[in-house]
């Protein structure tokens, strides 16, 4: 039976996937040759006659600001000009200084914004996103639940056989995507001029990974938990714009703990906590990445727990399973709070222009906000089954 299943699956499944790969492949290739061609134009027009012309001519206009940003210094010649203007990242704090911008390592309070070569990452973490969620939601509501389930074989292995027939693959093939990309930067630019470490990109290459497929876990228990299509889509849209949120978030609530703490607010947060979904000149924490590698991993798991109890009469709740009313309910206004406080109320813990720390409001907004975010939660959660015991309770007090 098992063989059965499985190639029912790759038959649904197999164009689809293979298209997707294809597709992947080919953004990756066109990405590629594009950032390319766009370096290479500039590099040519800086080394051409015109260019030399304009540089002789008004050679006074070609400066550049030290890290202080005190004094204009200008280039030594031509060629320190251009390596400046040609390197593949630059430095944000540094702007066009040539010493600074030739170094490879990274400093923890600095930004290299991608001068070349952008991989455009952010598209797959809306897609694997998507795929996750319809990987099983469709199925659902396409009734083709109801012809796997009567096959005869566990919901594991339907669960498992999904994930290896279009998950893996397609995952997978991201992962290769981007360490060719990486590989093409080493083969199309000279080496003089990639002020990066190969580790420093394989490591953003692996934190971009690790935040792709956890959005996918998050659209897979989405997916697997909730069966009413109006439902599902305001879920799905609130998620993914409110996880934008995330980092800035964090951010807020770490300022003001370090300012409580120390009354410093030099240290970048944003930067250690390795939000960045591009390969690139960034640093990447290790710890970080090992947890959203674990927290995708619990995700597949409670997506799992939740597949093997799926009922299919219950197949337009909102969820489909009544025991996880509570626990999503809770994990919901815990999430949203999280976020709503963070982006809305924790600069009341810090001190900002003509506004001293204001505990009290933190606390009083806090408390509000927090009990009307509980009380929609609860009521769009525990909808359908107030409603049941709201007619009921009609029924019986009519007769």
């Amino acid at each position: 039976m098992s063989i059965d299943i499985k190639q029912i699956i790759k038959m649904r499944y197999q164009k689809f996937v293979i298209i997707g790969m294809l597709l992947l492949g080919l953004f990756y290739l066109v990405n590629i040759n594009s950032e390319f061609r766009q370096w290479k134009s500039i590099s040519e027009y800086y080394h051409s006659e015109t260019f030399q012309a304009d540089y002789e001519e008004n050679v006074e206009h070609f400066v550049y600001y030290p890290e202080d940003g005190t004094v204009a210094i200008p280039y030594k010649n031509i060629n320190e000009y251009i390596r400046a203007n040609t390197y593949l990242y630059g430095d944000a704090n540094g702007g066009q200084d040539p010493n600074l911008l030739s170094n490879k390592e990274i400093k923890s309070d600095a930004i290299y914004p991608n001068t070349f070569f952008m991989e455009n990452s952010w598209v797959f973490m809306v897609i694997f996103f998507l795929l996750g969620f319809l990987l099983f939601f469709v199925d659902l509501k396409t009734n083709f639940n109801t012809f796997l389930f009567s096959l005869g074989v566990t919901r594991r292995q339907i669960f498992l056989e999904k994930l290896k027939v279009v998950a893996v693959p397609l995952l997978g093939t991201l992962l290769l995507a981007k360490l060719a990309f990486i590989a093409s930067i080493y083969l199309l630019i000279p080496f003089e001029l990639i002020n990066v470490q190969l580790s420093t990109l394989l490591l953003t290459a692996l934190n971009s990974w690790l935040i792709t497929f956890l959005y996918f876990t998050f659209g897979l228990f989405i997916g697997a938990a909730v069966g009413n299509l109006i439902f599902a889509l305001v879920i799905v849209v609130s998620f993914f714009v409110s996880s934008m949120y995330i980092p800035s978030s964090l951010t807020n609530y770490l300022y003001a703990i370090n300012f409580y703490k120390t009354q410093d607010f030099e240290r970048n947060y944003y930067r250690y906590l390795d939000f960045s979904i591009e390969i690139g000149k960034s640093p990447v924490n290790l710890w970080v990445c090992l947890a959203m590698f674990l927290v995708s991993l619990l995700l597949v798991f409670i997506s799992w727990s939740i597949f093997k109890q799926t009922s299919l009469e219950k197949s337009n709740q909102n969820l489909l399973i009544d025991k996880s009313r509570l626990p999503i309910t809770i994990l919901v206004i815990v999430y949203s709070c999280f976020i709503f406080w963070g982006e809305a109320f924790t600069y009341a813990l810090t001190i900002v222009p003509y506004k001293s720390i204001d505990t009290v409001y933190f606390i009083s907004r806090c408390l509000i906000s927090g009990v009307l975010i509980a009380v929609v939660t609860i009521g769009v959660i525990y909808m359908a089954p107030l409603k049941k015991r709201l007619l009921r309770f009609v029924r019986r007090a009519v007769r």
